[in-house]
């Protein structure tokens, strides 16, 4: 299609972000190697252009821009990642004494909280940066407070479900803090008043409003629409979202701001409100918008192509949006180069080039129709809107498939379906919500708007619920397709060709081959099965996966820091939900950890042991309440467990003796293996006996080290010698007593250990 002819600039912007990508986290003598030579090819030029003294052709232009940009880039980036960011960040273990005032509160429990703050110093001397603190105690700080707080600087956390460093650092939070007691917070006199405060401040006054005169469900959808504020909207409905394929439309970006703008010019119209004034006017209103939901990079980019495109009015010049986007992006980049790590910002301008790209292939096909193109019919004009409408929508779906695969590893087979249904109520709950926050009186209008929003999260839901709704893509060969036929629509797109329309069919075909792909990898029959330990804490799940089904075993009573984790190994064997949740015991057992497991992952069962007495009958209780929230079916005894998967043959628990703990073993069949699991206590309980029988007959023995107190040693049943046994502990190393001993011992220290069985 040859989308760089005739644009040298679009051309220059995009080999200077390519190797911005290439270089961002290489080491600073990278960068400035870089630097140099483009300084020095930008110097040759400028003198060969001297010495030869021809006219300036495209080609000198094309060289001279690029050099000049990718210099340009390369040296913000140095300044950001090897200066700035490197130094804050040799001071990981220091303490310090810091100044600020707190945006928000970003999380709060009856013990501690994790606040967003903006410094203004740091030991006395100024320190401009935004930074998280947590508190090791219920702080009272709230979003405008002044402080002056004791702390040490800590380390971003990182595990295999959650990188907190990538994370915080492309919402702009560049270091985080601990302040270990309130004897070393001081509140300030006078509450900020900064411009970011005060932005806040509305946005949670209008989510509030929203929340408050629809509800809590619909108007927290409301407002994550309208604001983008998320705080209100549920974890079950986030993963609702999510399966079903259109998280984006919970993200602000183009079709938020189009659908507004839209509004806006629509009413100045019918005032008859000049085009000049128009041009004027609806740009301030977009950027006061930008500011007022938090100025993210998806809503950055759309504001300012859109004040791109009405300054081209203003100044009545030819509109060029390729160009346009490639320049926001450059910009965006240069001046905010942690940018560079928000995947909401690349969505967006993958989304805005795709629509770039495909949009003229469908004018010319309308053109080609007289009496489509130059009807002046209603009802041809509507026709046209509509073709173009869900043209837009499969396009975008479809070219959004190679990021998610890549940065999230899944697809959501009901992405392109979902989004069609869902972007007329979009668009009714955006329009709606605006008019009820600048008309809150009227019941009707708020009644409407809430059956509008609830009607979006009924018919999510109905995708979320569906079985197989969303695949993990944790194979190399449909990764590799979706890479191929990302590149072909890149050369495509760049090369010159005749029949430019064949150009879309690549969409559909990579996406439908990478599907097909998916979908035999996870449903194809397969005489391998995988078992996962997840062990934190303390805790240990262990996984059962076969065939694109799976089964979680918990066996430490339950633990909210595991259910990300869990998430993120079901997804590592291509499983994006669980049949079955298996919990052995009630003892430290709450509501709140189906909750975080629900939200994190779509479960179908849940199996809880028979209660033996009234406190476990009434843990069993609540637990089946805080099921009937997330849809899931409550399961007393283990017999109902898949068995696909992993049958469990037998199950018990006691208390052991001399210690608090309680033992407790789980004897399964998975994939015709015999796996024993039993934590220590048992080994000093009455089940003993039984636990020695099975061992005996198991080919795979787990010990976990829950259970331990004071000694740092176990006993390891007997064994076959060609069994293995798995000995799970954590922070310390075991003294193993076992009779005999096993030949094959694997001794687990990490979160996450993998087993093939076969």
């Amino acid at each position: 299609m040859g989308i760089f002819h005739n644009r040298p600039l679009a051309v220059a912007e995009c080999f200077a972000v390519l190797f911005g990508l290439l270089l961002w986290n290489q080491p600073g003598n990278w960068k400035l190697f870089g630097i140099a030579f483009a300084a020095f090819g930008l110097l040759f030029l400028l003198l060969l252009r001297a010495w030869r003294s021809s006219p300036v052709g495209n080609l000198f232009l094309s060289g001279a821009l690029v050099l000049a940009l990718c210099g340009a880039l390369l040296f913000s980036f140095f300044l950001f990642f090897n200066m700035r960011y490197a130094k804050i960040e040799e001071q990981v273990g220091e303490e310090c004494i810091l100044e600020g005032t707190v945006l928000d509160r970003a999380m709060s429990t009856a013990y501690s909280a994790q606040l967003e703050v903006l410094l203004t110093a740091r030991d006395g001397e100024p320190f401009s940066c935004r930074a998280l603190i947590d508190t090791a105690y219920a702080s009272s700080l709230q979003r405008g407070d002044r402080f002056r707080m004791k702390v040490t600087q800590r380390a971003f956390a990182y595990t295999e479900s959650f990188e907190e460093e990538v994370y915080q650092i492309s919402d702009g939070c560049l270091a985080a803090f601990v302040c270990a007691s309130s004897e070393d917070c001081e509140i300030l006199e006078g509450r900020s008043e900064g411009f970011w405060v005060n932005m806040r401040d509305w946005q949670s006054f209008l989510s509030h409003r929203l929340r408050h005169t629809m509800g809590k469900e619909s108007g927290g959808l409301a407002a994550a629409l309208l604001l983008g504020d998320r705080d209100a909207l549920s974890g079950i409905d986030r993963l609702h979202f999510r399966r079903a394929g259109v998280s984006h439309l919970l993200a602000l970006s183009g079709l938020h701001v189009s659908i507004l703008v839209g509004l806006l010019e629509w009413i100045l119209r019918r005032l008859r409100i000049p085009r000049q004034v128009r041009a004027i006017l609806i740009p301030l209103v977009a950027i006061l918008y930008l500011f007022l939901t938090g100025c993210s990079p998806s809503t950055l980019r759309a504001v300012l192509m859109l004040c791109g495109l009405y300054l081209a009015l203003l100044l009545r010049e030819r509109y060029d949006g390729f160009t346009v986007l490639c320049t926001v992006l450059y910009g965006i980049l240069l001046f905010s180069p942690n940018a560079i790590l928000d995947v909401s910002m690349w969505m967006s301008f993958v989304a805005a080039g795709s629509i770039l790209l495909f949009s003229p292939l469908l004018s010319e096909w309308i053109q080609e129709r007289d009496h489509w193109s130059k009807g002046k019919k209603k009802l041809l004009r509507f026709g046209r809107g509509l073709i173009s409408a869900v043209f837009v929508a499969v396009t975008v779906n479809m070219a959004m498939l190679f990021l998610t695969v890549f940065l999230f590893g899944e697809i959501s087979l009901f992405a392109v379906p979902a989004t069609l249904l869902l972007s007329i109520p979009t668009t009714l709950v955006l329009i709606l919500s605006l008019a009820l926050l600048a008309l809150p009186g009227i019941p009707l209008l708020a009644s409407v708007t809430s059956l509008c929003a609830k009607g979006m999260l009924w018919t999510a839901s109905i995708f979320s619920q569906c079985e197989g709704a969303l695949l993990a893509v944790s194979d190399p060969l449909p990764r590799g397709l979706v890479g191929c036929f990302g590149v072909a629509v890149i050369l495509f797109a760049i090369v010159r060709i005749q029949k430019r329309r064949y150009l879309w069919a690549i969409l559909p075909a990579g996406f439908a081959l990478t599907i097909a792909v998916a979908l035999a990898a996870v449903y194809l029959p397969s005489d391998e099965a995988d078992m996962l330990y997840i062990h934190k804490s303390d805790g240990c799940i262990c996984l059962f996966a076969k065939d694109g089904a799976a089964v979680a075993v918990d066996f430490s009573g339950g633990r909210y820091d595991q259910s990300y984790l869990l998430a993120s190994s079901a997804r590592e064997v291509n499983c994006t939900e669980l049949r079955d949740l298996v919990f052995t015991r009630y003892a430290n057992l709450q509501p709140y950890v189906l909750q975080e497991n629900a939200t994190a992952i779509r479960i179908q069962n849940l199996h809880l042991p028979v209660p033996r007495d009234d406190w476990e009958r009434a843990m069993a209780k609540r637990m089946e309440q805080q099921a009937s929230l997330y849809g899931i079916t409550v399961h007393y005894g283990f017999e109902q467990v898949c068995a696909e998967v992993a049958e469990i043959t037998a199950t018990d628990r006691a208390a052991g003796e001399g210690t608090d703990h309680l033992g407790q073993f789980c004897a399964l069949r998975v994939n015709g293996h015999r796996i024993l699991l039993v934590n220590m206590a048992a080994m000093a309980s009455p089940l003993n006996p039984l636990i020695d029988n099975l061992a005996i007959a198991a080919d795979v023995v787990t010990v976990l080290d829950d259970g331990l107190t004071t000694q740092n040693r176990t006993l390891i049943p007997a064994t076959r010698s060609d069994a293995l046994c798995v000995i799970l502990e954590e922070d310390r190393l075991l003294e193993l007593l076992p009779a005999p001993i096993p030949t094959s011992i694997l001794r687990v220290g990490v979160d996450k250990t993998r087993i093939y069985l076969k």
